[in-house]
């Protein structure tokens, strides 16, 4: 259960690399460092409303599904009204892509915004108010995601 002064800290580093004639991979010469930062969400107390999720394999298929259903780690059932507050994806999956709507579209798949994780890749985004309701997922075959999320229970 979330208490007062409970966090979510997220580190990511992107390494832009180039390879050189000889094969040979470096930093690229023109951004010359890493990059990256923290993206830390503070949660509120859970009388206020804020409560992990999280789902080690959802199954994800080639018809259109939500990301996110069921129940919080410390009980309750996820609404689809409650708000998401910070997600983390990760495709587990060695060979195939899953696409991930925030805005209730439909064919996620179709929309040149949508999120695109290919196999092995993670994504973890800090939001703001994207209802569960809004967000989508498709994949081009049936896969698995691992899921972890801050919700705001608004229900």
């Amino acid at each position: 259960m979330a208490t007062t002064g409970d966090k979510v800290r997220a580190r990511c580093v992107v390494i832009p690399i180039e390879t050189c004639d000889e094969g040979f991979e470096h930093i690229d010469s023109v951004i010359g460092k890493r990059l990256g930062g923290a993206c830390d969400y503070s949660l509120l107390d859970t009388s206020e409303g804020d409560h992990f999720f999280y789902d080690e394999e959802k199954e994800c298929g080639t018809s259109v599904g939500d990301l996110i259903s069921g129940t919080y780690t410390d009980g309750g059932d996820v609404h689809v009204d409650d708000i998401i507050r910070f997600l983390y994806v990760k495709n587990l999956s060695s060979t195939q892509e899953v696409v991930i709507s925030l805005d209730a579209n439909e064919m996620p798949a179709a929309q040149q915004d949508s999120i695109k994780l290919r196999y092995n890749q993670t994504a973890m985004v800090p939001l703001n108010s994207t209802k569960v309701s809004d967000v989508h997922v498709y994949a081009t075959a049936t896969i698995n995601v691992e899921v972890f999320a801050v919700i705001r229970d608004v229900a």
